[in-house]
């Protein structure tokens, strides 16, 4: 009954979160598929290149991407706002003040959501979702037992949150983004269904992440130049926004920033609002700043980002410590009947954890710094081994070529193994790297490709320009055309006005030969 109960409030609430991110990314995928044509047509470089864009319009990338929001943002909606219509049911009687405080809440999320600009698909996450989650929940939820002590439901929420404050008090290093890097190389590469669930999410991340429209994600942008009649000038200024990824593009598509001249100040615009001002001998001296502050001031979905960020975080927790609960609820109920399952399982299930993490993390393991130790790992038969030795050399910069087994590591069937070797390739000096990762261009498996051409941009060798720009052009994969953007630039490579551009064409040619060179 409870389990039922449960299922219908995630439906409604995911179903209304995916109509609305689907028509969110799509809005997003049209705006930056025009945007994306114009770049193309004009001879930039787009990424991703025509094989993905000329999908941007139809349906299913829209669907897929909108997919991230619902199981994120979506899911965290429905399950808060159905937690806050039990306690305030439960707890506080429906107190009519408690019900205020919520209200307040809401607005406050609200303003905050639209205060760089009206969002109209954000503001129907938070009215939609916990409008109507919220009275659905208060009208079906189970008739209260009599004998009501929600101490029940309290001790295992404080249980697991004590468990959590002791396990970053003792290990600080739990909290670090690379732990997400251990649960997908043990929990979805590891298996088939997990290498398809974790290619779904890569493919099609992208398309919800750009919603977004940081700083960080966002590898080009369309920019307008108007009322700046010298030519010389004009030249400058271009030069300038092609450093920082601006694409001149004119009238062709709505710019991310149109800049006009005035007094010797630049004015930047957000559309026909002036956000930033500033003198053009600045803008010369250090044409990051002013963009940067230009972006920081027009991010509209700041509060989007940093909500789905905590949607991630909690879901993440609260899967891991259900996952964890329900063994110890069911065997609970095996012993002392007379004291409710929910406390005994609450106070079991964190101090068993606790113990078998001390027993295990406070044990000595067989010290990396030691060259024999470290050879012996990366030649042992157990993957999880080479991948801790690969990491320690990552983390110390050790040269990983001078290992006489680095070159058979490239066959290596366990794809977490080639993925942190393409990682340690990059601190390599030595000829070899370049030989190794000029292979893993071609591995059949996405990341590792990634890593590879990071490792590429991180060598600062220009002449691998040509083979990464032929990998943009033949590549389907968005993901792989990211990492190799990002690696061209910092090559030192950039966009150059109106075709200008290094032919993508013999960069093709440029892979071929070296292929042929390296005898791949």
């Amino acid at each position: 009954m409870h389990l039922l109960f449960a299922c219908k409030i995630l439906l409604l609430g995911l179903s209304i979160a995916q109509v609305l991110a689907t028509v969110q990314v799509h809005v997003s995928n049209v705006d930056y598929y025009a945007f994306l044509t114009s770049a193309h047509e004009a001879g930039y470089l787009a990424v991703p290149n025509p094989h993905v864009f000329s999908s941007l319009r139809d349906f299913g990338p829209a669907f897929c991407g909108g997919l991230f929001f619902t199981f994120t943002a979506g899911a965290s909606l429905t399950i808060l706002s159905s937690a806050f219509a039990w306690a305030w049911d439960r707890l506080f009687a429906r107190d009519r003040f408690v019900l205020v405080l919520l209200l307040a809440l809401l607005l406050l999320c609200l303003v905050s959501a639209n205060l760089r600009g009206f969002s109209p698909l954000i503001t129907a996450y938070l009215l939609l979702i916990p409008v109507l989650v919220f009275p659905f929940t208060l009208k079906r939820l189970p008739k209260e037992p009599r004998n009501k002590r929600h101490i029940h439901v309290v001790s295992p929420l404080l249980a697991f949150l004590v468990f959590a404050l002791i396990l970053l008090a003792w290990k600080p290093s739990l909290a670090n983004k690379d732990r997400f890097l251990d649960l997908r190389d043990r929990l979805l590469l590891s298996n088939a269904m997990g290498r398809k669930v974790n290619a779904f999410y890569y493919q099609n991340s992208l398309y919800s992440t750009r919603v977004f429209n940081s700083s960080h994600q966002q590898l080009i942008r369309s920019c307008r130049l108007d009322g700046i009649s010298d030519p010389s000038r004009r030249t400058r200024i271009t030069d300038a926004l092609l450093s920082r990824d601006y694409l001149p593009l004119g009238n062709t598509v709505r710019p991310d920033v149109r800049i006009t001249l005035s007094d010797d100040h630049l004015e930047f615009y957000d559309h026909n609002r002036r956000v930033l001002r500033t003198p053009i001998g600045d803008f010369f001296r250090d044409p990051a700043g002013p963009l940067r502050q230009y972006e920081a001031k027009t991010a509209k979905h700041a509060f989007l980002l940093g909500f789905t960020l905590f949607s991630i975080l909690f879901l993440g927790a609260l899967l891991l410590c259900g996952c964890a609960y329900l063994p110890f609820h069911l065997l609970s109920g095996l012993f002392l009947k007379s004291t409710p399952r929910a406390i005994k399982a609450g106070v079991l299930c964190p101090l068993t954890l606790l113990s078998i993490l001390f027993a295990f993390g406070t044990a000595d393991p067989e010290s990396l710094s030691d060259p024999k130790n470290l050879s012996g790992s990366l030649t042992s038969p157990h993957p999880p081994s080479r991948i801790a030795a690969l990491k320690y050399i990552l983390r110390n910069q050790i040269d990983v070529t001078a290992f006489p087994t680095c070159s058979s590591m490239l066959q290596s069937l366990n794809i977490p193994e080639r993925y942190w070797l393409a990682k340690a390739l990059g601190v390599s000096r030595a000829p070899e790297a370049r030989t190794f990762l000029y292979q893993l261009l071609d591995d059949p498996h996405f990341n590792v490709v990634c890593m590879a051409l990071d490792s590429l941009g991180k060598r600062g060798t220009r002449a691998d320009i040509p083979p990464i720009l032929g990998k943009i052009e033949i590549s389907d994969n968005w993901y792989e055309q990211w990492y190799a953007y990002r690696a061209l630039r910092r090559l030192g490579w950039s966009q150059k006005e109106a075709g200008d551009n290094m032919r993508i064409g013999a960069g093709v040619r440029s892979h071929a030969l070296l292929c042929d060179q390296f005898g791949q």
